[in-house]
């Protein structure tokens, strides 16, 4: 149906949201404004948000696909198309569950990136491998290269709360991505994208590069949708909400923002809702989140084993680091909740430096209590 083509629920591909005129928010004056003033940064999100989609958008503005990006706000101002190499590694799904499996993930990623752009696989690291595709690539070309990593935490998610496999995991990401920290002059932009940070900074020596924009203001819109946005460009979709339920299209676009709104990235940033939920309910025209996609949630699942009282944490207090720095030994279980998008923030007092954090949406709280419930 002309809904269904409309609304790019599970779309990962900006090159195929385009050439088939699928729906689209435009990001791209953010993100031209994120690559002209950054070199390595990190962006955490939870899923559902188009961390993978903004991904597919940077591989095609890297690569020079001038063609894709006719009629948004970058064209203008954008005059030098120049195709760099790009390296795109995902472990968004990677199901694995030892540190054997990812190097095997690994090497199979590099594998694909060799046979794409006709080097030879000379060596059974994977460190010696991907060193090998920057540097070569790179003096092809004659422009330094572009490495996107969507998902580097995924892996290690996976495997919790196993302890063991959780640091085998880590390691063997750490190792692989510390390479790219001595290659400033084969590397154009490097984004690490993931749900949460390691436990330390230091645990790496590319994250001490990374700049992370995931708090930052100007960056709180770069993924997600804004109320204004999706009624602008989504009123069928909201019409046709407000028409199977009976309710006008204001009263649906509040059970929408109940349903995934109302999450804040920064302490002065706007509100967006979340993608994926957004344009399901869209497509579906219904207000209902399946139950298999709650029940597939593994932070959900983690958190119940480890706290009875969820509700507790709505109003609560707390710094930067206590949001987003995941702990294997579970002391915290903030960065769980914000990773799995069932916290935002709410407000901010400058003077403490402390973020108060509650539920996004009803829909949010609905999880936790029937989460606490269970117990």
């Amino acid at each position: 149906s002309a809904l269904i083509k409309r609304y790019p629920v599970h779309e990962e591909s900006f090159e195929t949201c385009r050439s088939e005129r699928l729906l689209y928010a435009d990001r791209t004056q953010i993100i031209r404004s994120l690559v002209s003033n950054y070199s390595y940064v990190l962006l955490l999100r939870p899923s559902g948000f188009g961390k993978t989609f903004l991904m597919s958008t940077l591989e095609s503005y890297f690569r020079g696909r001038k063609d894709l990006f006719e009629g948004l706000a970058i064209s203008e101002p954008e005059t030098e198309w120049k195709e760099h190499p790009v390296l795109c590694f995902s472990f968004s799904h990677f199901t694995g569950g030892t540190a054997e499996d990812l190097e095997r993930e690994i090497q199979c990623q590099l594998g694909r990136l060799e046979q794409e752009y006709g080097l030879p696989c000379e060596s059974h690291s994977s460190r010696v491998r991907l060193r090998r595709l920057v540097y070569g690539l790179s003096r092809r070309y004659g422009m330094r290269a572009a490495v996107l990593v969507d998902g580097y935490d995924e892996p290690a998610l996976a495997v919790l709360p196993d302890l063991n496999r959780f640091e085998g995991v880590q390691l063997e990401m750490e190792g692989f991505l510390q390479c790219l920290s001595s290659m400033d002059d084969y590397l154009q932009f490097v984004l690490v994208s993931g749900r949460t940070k390691p436990q330390q900074l230091s645990m790496f020596s590319l994250i001490d590069k990374l700049e992370d924009i995931s708090m930052m203001p100007e960056f709180g819109t770069l993924l997600g949708i804004t109320e204004d946005e999706f009624c602008a460009i989504c009123g069928d979709g909201i019409r046709g909400l407000a028409g199977k339920y009976g309710m006008s299209e204001s009263e649906a676009v509040i059970a929408l923002r109940e349903m995934c709104g109302g999450y804040r990235f920064s302490d002065n940033g706007a509100e967006v809702y979340c993608t994926r939920k957004l344009l399901s309910a869209l497509e579906s025209l219904s207000l209902q989140e399946p139950e298999k996609a709650q029940a597939d949630d593994p932070l959900m699942g983690l958190v119940r084993r480890r706290c009875a009282d969820l509700m507790r944490f709505d109003g609560i207090m707390a710094d930067e680091s206590e949001l987003s720095v995941l702990y294997a030994d579970g002391r915290s279980m903030l960065p769980l909740l914000t990773a799995g998008g069932y916290l935002t923030i709410k407000d901010y007092d400058p003077r403490s430096m402390r973020y108060t954090l509650s539920f996004p949406n009803t829909e949010a709280e609905r999880c936790c209590r029937k989460a606490a419930a269970a117990q």
